[in-house]
């Protein structure tokens, strides 16, 4: 899949000059996605700069699932792993101390940190967060902030905000779908139809009741049924007969980004890379 919009290109040069002035660096990963929404470019551009990793979106996440991965990373990486819901503010003094203890800034000058990551990951939700104002324009949406903004907070933090990084090739077809699915490539880059069933695959697997409670499917096994069973159930229906297919697709990505399904990961730490 290649969606790389020209800012992305300059957010990217942007933040490898802004690096030089950086003492931390914040990788937000969606804890829904944490191995599809890690941007191997961004690593590369952070390489032995102190950082740690960020699960944002802790509560839309599957607990078990992100205590599985949380393991994972800890034994590939010698950095901080934290769980976050930067919209409700969840984690945020653990996230102030190791920014703190990862600094080698001396004592009462502030600290300078960057918070990087693929769109629609929530830094703009964070930033306001942080600094305990909107500052940050936060949409459910990919790809909103465009330039690279600073934030001074009260606590010896000084915050750079970037905008979502994706990089310029996605080679692997389940990655993109999953970044599709919740909603960090944009609606119209990837095809609905495949990102749904995808989604509903990844359902029927490993969280089938969600789909029975919410849509009232008694038998959750079937692609074909389930997206009948929705259209149905909100009635979808085309004039002059026949479900509204687009409508039923629409509504079950709507309803799993908004947590209506429960909290689900899509990727699964025991057969992910």
């Amino acid at each position: 899949m290649n969606w790389y919009p020209g800012h992305m290109n300059k957010a990217k040069k942007d933040i490898q000059h802004a690096l030089n002035h950086i003492d931390v660096v914040i990788e937000l990963l969606d804890a829904r996605v944490p191995y599809s929404s890690r941007n191997p470019v961004l690593q590369d551009l952070i390489k032995t700069k102190p950082s740690l990793i960020v699960f944002n979106k802790i509560d839309l996440a599957d607990q078990v699932q992100s205590k599985l991965w949380q393991i994972a990373f800890n034994q590939k990486e010698k950095k901080p792993i934290l769980f976050l819901n930067s919209k409700e503010g969840l984690g945020l003094k653990e996230l102030i101390l190791s920014c703190q203890k990862l600094s080698t800034v001396k004592k009462g000058f502030k600290t300078h940190v960057m918070i990087l990551g693929i769109p629609n990951v929530g830094k703009s939700s964070l930033i306001n967060r942080l600094a305990k104002r909107k500052i940050a324009k936060v949409e459910n949406r990919p790809a909103v902030t465009k330039s690279i903004q600073w934030v001074e907070l009260d606590t010896h933090l000084v915050l750079m905000d970037t905008p979502g990084l994706l990089w310029p090739k996605i080679n692997e077809k389940a990655v993109a779908l999953n970044l599709a699915a919740v909603g960090c490539i944009k609606d119209d880059v990837l095809n609905l139809e495949e990102v749904a069933f995808h989604l509903m695959d990844i359902l029927i697997s490993h969280y089938p009741d969600s789909l029975k409670i919410r849509y009232d499917i008694p038998n959750a096994s079937d692609l074909s049924l389930v997206i009948d069973a929705i259209a149905k159930k909100r009635g979808f229906v085309k004039k002059g007969g026949g479900f509204d297919y687009e409508k039923a697709i629409q509504l079950l990505l709507y309803e799993f980004r908004n947590q209506h399904l429960g909290p689900i990961t899509l990727d699964r730490c025991n057969t992910s890379k």
